[in-house]
């Protein structure tokens, strides 16, 4: 199913009225550099929502509770943490496992820990559903794919004639950003002094992603006072921990300087070493995670969720000791495989590039290895002995059918004044967020839900889905 624009619409026009109308709804980045920050660009949409199965979107659904709670019984075993992390060299892993290892010696502060999480699938083209990865720290873009659905009702019905009845047939609810924004509030309101606390957003310098991140910020005001800090802004004794670990951040009004305690520490960075340049990055993430405040994620959810642990759930036998879900064989077929690095799989790239993927156990996008390129990265890691073949591991590249949509591209064409009609060839990778909520201490789940999907698609052949990247294109399913 191929959704064409009509000829009677000038495409000119029409690309030119989705932009200003995404912008209206905040669909857009903040330019970089600092000089630039007041101007803001619509991000890459679709024109028109992309067609997935609903039997597949919803088992998609039906699959996150069992992954949030895979996630938290990882993070709560110790020692399979050790053996699976310890053994990479990777300094970023082994620096965030210190922060796990002197917390828990010491005892954990805060009285609960909040997951944020979003599984990534690809549906093949066997039309089966594959997992590519699940994210645990700063799960972006809850709050502008609801906000890509609203545009999206709005090109169906004023592009494609459709009503309001129809589009609900095939466009179901997005309230993703209701959802982790209420997370964060069942959160607060657990901490002990709430009434008098705020919730800290930590975040990167210079962040592009601004409007995603102050939507949640905006939802949340209403409930609860909102503070946004980088690591840099948090240091020089401007966060501290009170006599029983209360997080205590200070504020600087004209020279007249107070304390607020902080409820909940929303990381919206933290997640790969490019997060932690400031000199004092490591230490004041340490004082957040000793805190009582409660962490989202907290460092245990955040190892919890790195890429090594997805060729070791490939394993069967692992996978049943973390995951007894009813929904347990369903989750475990969407795994692909996955191979160590060795010389007999470096022959087996060999033979068929294209059916592979490297990856890193690094976040952040942009750290994955394709095609001939990987045999090259395999040599190096092979030939050299360099002491990193335990951080990367071959993965199953996913092989997707194409399908035709209409692109509003992050800036405009080239031939801005020509009224062809750009159709391009895309696949798509489907996002499921869930939230979790746990006692630290008895690990009794408070609760556990999803929150809401995310749509990305992407010109065919391109093979990263990362909107921040450049190459990810904002998309919302279209039930058939």
């Amino acid at each position: 199913m191929v959704m064409k624009l009509n000829k009677r619409f000038n495409w000119i026009d029409v690309e030119d009225d989705v932009r200003l109308y995404a912008l209206s709804l905040g669909i857009c980045f903040r330019k970089i550099p600092m000089d630039e920050r007041r101007s803001m660009y619509c991000l890459p949409v679709t024109l028109f929502p992309t067609p997935i199965e609903r039997s597949i979107f919803q088992r998609a659904q039906n699959l996150q509770p069992p992954i949030n709670q895979l996630i938290h019984n990882i993070s709560i075993n110790h020692q399979f943490l050790e053996q699976s992390l310890l053994k990479l060299p990777d300094e970023f892993v082994v620096k965030l496992f210190n922060i796990y290892e002197t917390v828990m010696k010491e005892g954990y502060a805060a009285s609960h820990q909040l997951g944020i999480f979003r599984s990534d699938y690809m549906i093949d083209k066997h039309r089966n559903l594959k997992q590519v990865e699940v994210n645990t720290i700063s799960s972006g873009f809850c709050a502008l794919t609801e906000q890509v659905t609203k545009l999206h009702r709005y090109t169906l019905k004023h592009y494609q004639g459709l009503s309001d009845d129809q589009i609900d047939q095939h466009i179901t609810t997005n309230d993703s950003l209701d959802r982790v924004a209420q997370s964060l509030i069942d959160a607060h309101r657990l901490y002990p002094n709430a009434d008098s606390a705020a919730i800290l957003f930590v975040v990167q310098e210079n962040e592009s992603n601004i409007m995603d991140q102050k939507m949640i910020e905006w939802k949340l005001k209403p409930y609860v006072q909102i503070y946004r800090r980088s690591f840099c802004q948090l240091d020089n004794g401007i966060i501290s921990l009170g006599p029983n670990k209360q997080l205590l951040l200070t504020l600087d009004h004209d020279n007249d300087r107070m304390q607020i305690e902080i409820s909940v520490v929303y990381f919206r960075t933290a997640y790969s070493s490019n997060c932690f340049r400031h000199e004092n990055s490591w230490k004041l993430r340490l004082l957040l995670e000793k805190s009582r405040a409660i962490k989202c994620p907290s460092i245990q959810l955040q190892l919890a969720g790195f890429k090594q642990f997805q060729p070791m759930l490939s394993d069967r036998t692992i996978f049943d000791r973390f995951c007894c879900h009813p929904n347990a064989d369903q989750l475990f077929n969407t795994y692909v495989k996955f191979w160590n690095i060795s010389q007999s799989s470096r022959d087996m790239v060999v033979k068929n590039p294209s059916g592979f993927v490297l990856k890193s156990n690094q976040e952040g996008g942009g750290n994955n290895v394709f095609g001939e390129q990987i045999i090259d990265k395999l040599d190096g890691m092979l030939n050299n002995n360099e002491n990193n073949n335990d951080a990367h591991f071959l993965m199953e590249f996913i092989q997707q059918k194409p399908i035709e949509s209409l692109l509003i591209l992050k800036q405009l064409p080239s031939n801005t004044l020509s009224n062809t009609v750009p159709y391009h060839s895309v696949d798509s990778e489907l996002g499921i967020y869930g939230s979790i909520l746990i006692e630290t201490n008895g690990n009794n789940i408070v609760s556990n839900q999803n929150a809401g999907h995310l749509l990305r698609s992407k010109i065919y052949g391109e093979k990263e889905a990362g909107v921040v990247s450049g190459a990810g294109i904002l998309d919302t399913p279209f039930l058939v």
